[in-house]
Protein backbone atom coordinates (compact mmCIF):
# COMPACT_ATOMS: atom_id res chain seq x y z
CA UNK A 1 0.00 0.00 0.00
CA UNK A 2 1.12 3.54 -0.68
CA UNK A 3 2.09 4.76 2.80
CA UNK A 4 1.90 8.38 1.65
CA UNK A 5 -1.89 8.10 1.22
CA UNK A 6 -3.17 6.39 4.37
CA UNK A 7 -1.97 7.23 7.86
CA UNK A 8 -0.37 4.36 9.82
CA UNK A 9 -2.26 3.58 13.00
CA UNK A 10 -5.58 4.89 11.74
CA UNK A 11 -8.54 2.70 10.78
CA UNK A 12 -8.93 2.72 7.00
CA UNK A 13 -12.59 3.56 6.31
CA UNK A 14 -14.74 3.23 3.18
CA UNK A 15 -18.34 4.44 3.02
CA UNK A 16 -20.89 2.67 0.78
CA UNK A 17 -23.90 4.85 -0.02
CA UNK A 18 -26.73 5.05 -2.54
CA UNK A 19 -29.95 3.19 -3.20
CA UNK A 20 -31.08 -0.41 -3.64
CA UNK A 21 -28.26 -1.65 -5.86
CA UNK A 22 -25.91 -0.54 -3.07
CA UNK A 23 -28.18 -1.85 -0.32
CA UNK A 24 -28.03 -5.26 -2.00
CA UNK A 25 -30.97 -7.03 -3.63
CA UNK A 26 -29.02 -9.85 -5.27
CA UNK A 27 -30.30 -13.21 -4.06
CA UNK A 28 -27.93 -15.66 -2.38
CA UNK A 29 -29.94 -18.55 -3.86
CA UNK A 30 -28.99 -17.42 -7.37
CA UNK A 31 -25.36 -16.95 -6.38
CA UNK A 32 -25.39 -20.57 -5.24
CA UNK A 33 -26.09 -21.47 -8.88
CA UNK A 34 -23.65 -19.06 -10.55
CA UNK A 35 -20.59 -19.11 -8.27
CA UNK A 36 -18.07 -21.93 -7.98
CA UNK A 37 -18.10 -24.04 -4.80
CA UNK A 38 -14.75 -22.48 -3.84
CA UNK A 39 -16.11 -18.95 -4.28
CA UNK A 40 -19.22 -19.72 -2.24
CA UNK A 41 -17.16 -21.24 0.56
CA UNK A 42 -14.99 -18.13 0.67
CA UNK A 43 -17.94 -15.72 0.68
CA UNK A 44 -19.66 -17.69 3.45
CA UNK A 45 -16.53 -17.92 5.56
CA UNK A 46 -16.30 -14.14 5.46
CA UNK A 47 -13.37 -11.74 5.59
CA UNK A 48 -11.86 -11.21 9.02
CA UNK A 49 -9.77 -8.27 7.86
CA UNK A 50 -12.67 -6.46 6.15
CA UNK A 51 -15.22 -5.42 8.76
CA UNK A 52 -18.56 -3.80 8.04
CA UNK A 53 -21.25 -1.92 9.89
CA UNK A 54 -24.41 -2.02 7.78
CA UNK A 55 -27.81 -0.51 8.47
CA UNK A 56 -29.98 -0.93 5.41
CA UNK A 57 -33.62 -0.20 4.73
CA UNK A 58 -36.30 -2.86 4.52
CA UNK A 59 -37.86 -4.52 1.50
CA UNK A 60 -41.41 -5.81 1.06
CA UNK A 61 -42.15 -5.65 4.76
CA UNK A 62 -39.09 -7.64 5.82
CA UNK A 63 -37.26 -6.41 8.93
CA UNK A 64 -34.49 -3.88 8.53
CA UNK A 65 -31.08 -5.55 8.28
CA UNK A 66 -28.77 -4.06 10.89
CA UNK A 67 -25.33 -5.16 12.06
CA UNK A 68 -24.78 -5.30 15.85
CA UNK A 69 -21.51 -3.45 15.32
CA UNK A 70 -18.59 -4.12 13.00
CA UNK A 71 -18.63 -7.69 11.77
CA UNK A 72 -16.68 -9.56 9.07
CA UNK A 73 -18.08 -9.09 5.59
CA UNK A 74 -20.01 -12.11 4.41
CA UNK A 75 -23.21 -12.99 2.58
CA UNK A 76 -26.58 -11.85 3.94
CA UNK A 77 -25.69 -8.20 4.58
CA UNK A 78 -28.01 -6.82 1.92
CA UNK A 79 -31.58 -5.62 2.11
CA UNK A 80 -32.39 -8.85 3.98
CA UNK A 81 -30.28 -11.71 5.29
CA UNK A 82 -30.94 -13.75 2.14
CA UNK A 83 -29.52 -11.02 -0.10
CA UNK A 84 -26.15 -9.37 -0.58
CA UNK A 85 -24.59 -6.23 -1.96
CA UNK A 86 -21.24 -5.24 -3.48
CA UNK A 87 -19.50 -5.47 -0.10
CA UNK A 88 -18.81 -9.21 -0.53
CA UNK A 89 -16.71 -9.03 -3.68
CA UNK A 90 -15.25 -5.69 -2.59
CA UNK A 91 -13.94 -7.46 0.51
CA UNK A 92 -12.62 -10.32 -1.62
CA UNK A 93 -10.82 -7.83 -3.86
CA UNK A 94 -9.29 -5.81 -1.03
CA UNK A 95 -8.10 -8.98 0.70
CA UNK A 96 -6.15 -9.95 -2.38
CA UNK A 97 -4.93 -6.49 -3.35
CA UNK A 98 -3.77 -5.58 0.16
CA UNK A 99 -3.05 -8.81 2.06
CA UNK A 100 -2.85 -8.37 5.82
CA UNK A 101 -4.34 -4.86 5.69
CA UNK A 102 -7.49 -4.14 7.68
CA UNK A 103 -10.39 -2.11 6.26
CA UNK A 104 -13.66 -0.90 7.74
CA UNK A 105 -16.83 -0.41 5.69
CA UNK A 106 -19.89 1.60 6.67
CA UNK A 107 -22.89 0.81 4.45
CA UNK A 108 -25.94 2.99 4.98
CA UNK A 109 -27.95 3.02 1.77
CA UNK A 110 -31.66 3.48 1.10
CA UNK A 111 -33.68 1.80 -1.63
CA UNK A 112 -35.59 4.03 -4.02
CA UNK A 113 -33.93 7.20 -2.77
CA UNK A 114 -33.41 9.97 -5.31
CA UNK A 115 -31.30 13.08 -4.95
CA UNK A 116 -34.17 15.24 -6.13
CA UNK A 117 -36.62 14.08 -3.47
CA UNK A 118 -34.68 12.53 -0.60
CA UNK A 119 -31.24 14.08 -0.08
CA UNK A 120 -31.78 17.68 0.88
CA UNK A 121 -31.02 18.84 4.44
CA UNK A 122 -34.04 18.01 6.55
CA UNK A 123 -35.29 15.24 4.24
CA UNK A 124 -36.01 12.11 6.26
CA UNK A 125 -33.88 9.76 4.16
CA UNK A 126 -30.83 12.02 4.13
CA UNK A 127 -31.00 12.67 7.86
CA UNK A 128 -31.54 8.97 8.57
CA UNK A 129 -28.54 7.97 6.44
CA UNK A 130 -26.37 10.53 8.23
CA UNK A 131 -27.57 9.23 11.60
CA UNK A 132 -26.85 5.61 10.66
CA UNK A 133 -23.38 6.48 9.40
CA UNK A 134 -22.67 8.27 12.67
CA UNK A 135 -23.67 5.14 14.59
CA UNK A 136 -20.99 3.28 12.64
CA UNK A 137 -18.43 5.96 13.46
CA UNK A 138 -19.44 5.79 17.11
CA UNK A 139 -18.82 2.03 17.09
CA UNK A 140 -15.32 2.69 15.79
CA UNK A 141 -14.66 5.15 18.61
CA UNK A 142 -15.92 2.62 21.16
CA UNK A 143 -13.47 0.10 19.68
CA UNK A 144 -10.64 2.53 20.33
CA UNK A 145 -10.14 3.23 16.62
CA UNK A 146 -9.38 6.48 14.85
CA UNK A 147 -11.23 6.33 11.53
CA UNK A 148 -9.63 7.74 8.41
CA UNK A 149 -12.08 8.01 5.53
CA UNK A 150 -10.44 7.61 2.14
CA UNK A 151 -13.18 6.38 -0.21
CA UNK A 152 -16.86 7.16 -0.72
CA UNK A 153 -18.55 4.66 -3.04
CA UNK A 154 -21.79 5.84 -4.65
CA UNK A 155 -24.32 3.56 -6.42
CA UNK A 156 -27.30 5.81 -7.05
CA UNK A 157 -29.25 7.60 -9.76
CA UNK A 158 -31.87 5.06 -10.76
CA UNK A 159 -34.75 6.90 -9.11
CA UNK A 160 -33.70 10.24 -10.60
CA UNK A 161 -33.51 8.57 -14.03
CA UNK A 162 -37.24 7.82 -13.92
CA UNK A 163 -38.22 11.48 -14.44
CA UNK A 164 -36.79 13.51 -17.31
CA UNK A 165 -36.59 16.78 -15.39
CA UNK A 166 -34.77 15.14 -12.51
CA UNK A 167 -32.37 13.34 -14.83
CA UNK A 168 -31.58 16.59 -16.64
CA UNK A 169 -30.90 18.25 -13.29
CA UNK A 170 -28.75 15.41 -11.97
CA UNK A 171 -25.36 17.06 -12.44
CA UNK A 172 -26.38 20.14 -10.50
CA UNK A 173 -28.15 18.06 -7.84
CA UNK A 174 -25.23 15.67 -7.29
CA UNK A 175 -22.75 18.55 -7.26
CA UNK A 176 -24.77 20.37 -4.62
CA UNK A 177 -25.33 17.23 -2.56
CA UNK A 178 -21.69 16.21 -2.43
CA UNK A 179 -20.62 19.78 -1.72
CA UNK A 180 -22.77 19.54 1.44
CA UNK A 181 -22.18 15.90 2.30
CA UNK A 182 -18.50 15.14 1.90
CA UNK A 183 -17.26 18.12 3.99
CA UNK A 184 -19.13 16.66 6.97
CA UNK A 185 -16.29 14.12 7.15
CA UNK A 186 -13.38 16.51 6.63
CA UNK A 187 -12.12 15.88 10.16
CA UNK A 188 -11.63 12.18 9.46
CA UNK A 189 -10.54 12.45 5.81
CA UNK A 190 -7.15 11.04 4.87
CA UNK A 191 -4.46 13.64 4.05
CA UNK A 192 -4.78 13.15 0.30
CA UNK A 193 -8.55 13.54 0.49
CA UNK A 194 -11.48 11.23 -0.15
CA UNK A 195 -11.85 9.38 -3.45
CA UNK A 196 -15.40 9.66 -4.76
CA UNK A 197 -16.14 6.50 -6.76
CA UNK A 198 -19.34 6.70 -8.77
CA UNK A 199 -21.02 3.78 -10.57
CA UNK A 200 -23.14 4.27 -13.65
CA UNK A 201 -26.70 2.94 -13.72
CA UNK A 202 -28.23 0.27 -15.96
CA UNK A 203 -30.31 0.64 -19.13
CA UNK A 204 -33.46 -0.34 -17.25
CA UNK A 205 -34.19 3.29 -16.38
CA UNK A 206 -35.92 5.62 -18.85
CA UNK A 207 -33.34 8.40 -18.71
CA UNK A 208 -30.30 6.35 -17.74
CA UNK A 209 -28.08 7.93 -20.38
CA UNK A 210 -28.83 11.43 -19.15
CA UNK A 211 -27.89 10.46 -15.59
CA UNK A 212 -24.77 8.60 -16.67
CA UNK A 213 -23.67 11.55 -18.80
CA UNK A 214 -24.09 13.76 -15.73
CA UNK A 215 -21.96 11.37 -13.68
CA UNK A 216 -19.20 11.53 -16.31
CA UNK A 217 -19.36 15.33 -16.22
CA UNK A 218 -19.19 15.36 -12.45
CA UNK A 219 -16.09 13.18 -12.55
CA UNK A 220 -14.39 15.53 -14.99
CA UNK A 221 -15.00 18.65 -12.93
CA UNK A 222 -12.97 17.92 -9.83
CA UNK A 223 -10.06 15.97 -8.36
CA UNK A 224 -10.24 12.52 -6.77
CA UNK A 225 -13.37 11.61 -8.72
CA UNK A 226 -13.75 8.25 -10.41
CA UNK A 227 -16.57 6.92 -12.60
CA UNK A 228 -17.11 3.49 -14.10
CA UNK A 229 -19.61 2.40 -16.71
CA UNK A 230 -21.58 -0.62 -15.50
CA UNK A 231 -23.13 -1.16 -18.94
CA UNK A 232 -19.77 -1.31 -20.70
CA UNK A 233 -18.58 -3.65 -17.92
CA UNK A 234 -21.38 -6.06 -18.84
CA UNK A 235 -23.38 -5.94 -15.61
CA UNK A 236 -26.75 -7.60 -16.20
CA UNK A 237 -30.18 -7.17 -14.62
CA UNK A 238 -32.36 -9.52 -16.70
CA UNK A 239 -31.14 -13.05 -15.93
CA UNK A 240 -32.68 -13.75 -12.52
CA UNK A 241 -35.90 -13.32 -10.59
CA UNK A 242 -37.67 -11.22 -13.26
CA UNK A 243 -36.25 -8.17 -11.50
CA UNK A 244 -34.68 -5.93 -14.12
CA UNK A 245 -34.19 -2.99 -11.76
CA UNK A 246 -31.51 -4.81 -9.74
CA UNK A 247 -28.26 -6.46 -10.71
CA UNK A 248 -28.04 -10.22 -11.06
CA UNK A 249 -25.90 -12.21 -8.64
CA UNK A 250 -22.76 -12.29 -10.80
CA UNK A 251 -23.29 -8.67 -11.84
CA UNK A 252 -23.32 -7.76 -8.15
CA UNK A 253 -20.03 -9.60 -7.75
CA UNK A 254 -18.62 -7.59 -10.66
CA UNK A 255 -19.91 -4.36 -9.10
CA UNK A 256 -17.98 -4.94 -5.90
CA UNK A 257 -14.84 -5.81 -7.85
CA UNK A 258 -15.13 -2.59 -9.86
CA UNK A 259 -15.34 -0.54 -6.68
CA UNK A 260 -12.29 -2.46 -5.47
CA UNK A 261 -10.33 -1.73 -8.63
CA UNK A 262 -10.89 2.00 -8.31
CA UNK A 263 -10.07 1.97 -4.62
CA UNK A 264 -6.83 0.20 -5.46
CA UNK A 265 -6.07 2.74 -8.20
CA UNK A 266 -6.53 5.58 -5.73
CA UNK A 267 -4.44 3.97 -3.00
CA UNK A 268 -1.63 3.20 -5.43
CA UNK A 269 -1.66 6.73 -6.80
CA UNK A 270 -2.77 5.71 -10.26
CA UNK A 271 -4.57 8.14 -12.52
CA UNK A 272 -8.24 7.80 -13.46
Amino acid sequence: MNASILTPGKAHLIMLMGQSNMVGRAQIRFLEETATPEELAEYRAGYEDILIYYHTDHANGDPTNIAPGFVPVTLGQGSTDVQFGPEVSLAAYLTRAFPGEKFYLIKCAWSGSGIANNYKPGDFVFEEVLKRAQIGLNYMTEMGLEPELFAFCWMQGETDAMVQEQAEDYLRAQTDLMARWLPLYDKIACPKGVAFIDAGISEHWAFYQTVNDAKVQYQSQGPLRYYFDTIAAGLTTHLENNDTSHYDSQAKIKLGRLFGQYIEAFLKGETQ
